[in-house]
């Protein structure tokens, strides 16, 4: 009946560290999707900095 008993709590505890991996996926994927949002963020002003520079330069050429 102890070793039935301690199964049991073994097969809870196993349970529980499951859990704990879930949520620290979920974490990580949290942090990685966070990470490439700003990263886009960042960059949009450089690429419309890009674009207005080149609209520029094909309006002057053009002229």
């Amino acid at each position: 009946m102890a070793f039935a008993l301690s199964l049991v709590e073994l097969q809870r505890k196993f349970g529980e560290v499951e859990q704990h991996v879930f949520r620290v996926r979920l974490q990580l994927v949290d942090l990685e999707v966070g990470l490439q949002g700003r990263i886009e963020l960042l960059l949009l002003p450089v690429f419309f900095g890009f674009l207005e520079k080149f609209i520029n330069v094909g309006h002057g050429s053009i002229r």
